[in-house]
């Protein structure tokens, strides 16, 4: 019995008691160490949406903001406008009339004879006044001399020299001019030889052309655009009658073309009617249409 006693005493709960104590302990940090872990998943599974939300909110925020929308400039909506050049031809002749053409007041554009006692002077006063000035070129008609072009003209007889001696002679007795269009020449304007010639020089001097169209068969305008020269031809006559009402009547017509095509160029000379008729015209001209200097109608 006693051998028993001491056999439990030696090798019983004494050794079992230590082994359970480790055990706990082991279990314990285990338990530790797992609820560590359960709090990092928990910890993380709660930042991490609330920093997707942050940079949503983020990426988000940008296409909530207006759009700011700038609204067009008054010199965009007044270009958008027809536009319309009014070529107020055959001045240099009287000074009264002239000066009754400066004081119309609208940019029209100043088409003056060469070589003529007032050339030099309606030139000047149209450029101080801001208008654009051109050279009105003399030219041979059909009917020559029934109907004389005047001075400083070109024929077609002429050899070449003689027709750029004549050409620089005009253009230099009209100062500050942009271009040039043709007075009467009606047989001058069919010859594309003698044209070539003539819109070859204008080229060389940085002027533009404007074909006043006297003659259907004309296609000066066209060969100088392909001589790589800017040029426009006349849509409208607005004075071939004297008579006011009919003057009005040929501005609406060139407003017509205008509204259809954008732009439109008439020609009109210093008769008191068209003076007139223009002075009445312009203010309901400027209400719908711009108009503008000849040399911004050429292509």
């Amino acid at each position: 019995m006693p051998e028993k006693k001491d056999k439990k005493s030696s090798s019983g709960s004494k050794p079992k008691k230590s082994k359970r104590k480790k055990g706990g302990y082991l279990w314990t940090i285990l338990g530790m160490a797992f609820l560590v872990l359960l709090s990092g998943i928990i910890y993380l599974s709660w930042e991490r949406p609330s920093e997707k939300k942050k940079v949503e909110v983020k990426v988000n925020e940008e296409p909530e903001k207006p759009t700011i929308v700038t609204p067009p400039v008054e010199k965009t909506a007044k270009e958008s406008r027809p536009r319309i050049a009014i070529i107020i031809d055959d001045l240099g002749n009287s000074k009264k009339l002239d000066d009754e053409v400066l004081s119309i007041d609208a940019p029209l554009t100043l088409s003056v004879f060469p070589l003529l006692q007032g050339s030099k002077k309606i030139a000047e006063n149209g450029g101080s006044n801001g208008k654009e000035v051109m050279l009105h070129l003399p030219m041979e008609p059909h009917d020559y001399p029934q109907a004389n072009p005047g001075e400083g003209a070109l024929f077609t007889s002429m050899d070449d020299i003689a027709i750029i001696t004549q050409l620089y002679e005009d253009m230099n007795s009209v100062p500050g001019i942009k271009g040039i269009n043709n007075h009467m020449g009606s047989k001058f304007t069919e010859d594309r030889e003698r044209m070539r010639i003539v819109l070859k020089q204008i080229k060389e001097r940085g002027l533009y052309f404007i074909d006043s169209k006297t003659s259907p068969q004309s296609k000066s305008d066209k060969i100088a655009r392909e001589m790589g020269l800017k040029a426009g031809a006349r849509d409208v006559f607005l004075d071939n009658e004297q008579e006011e009402g009919y003057i009005l009547g040929q501005i609406e017509e060139l407003k017509k073309i205008a509204r259809a095509r954008g732009s439109a160029i008439g020609i009109g000379h210093p008769h008191p009617a068209t003076i007139a008729a223009l002075k009445k015209a312009v203010p309901d001209i400027e209400k719908e249409f711009e108009i503008v200097p000849a040399s911004e109608l050429v292509k």
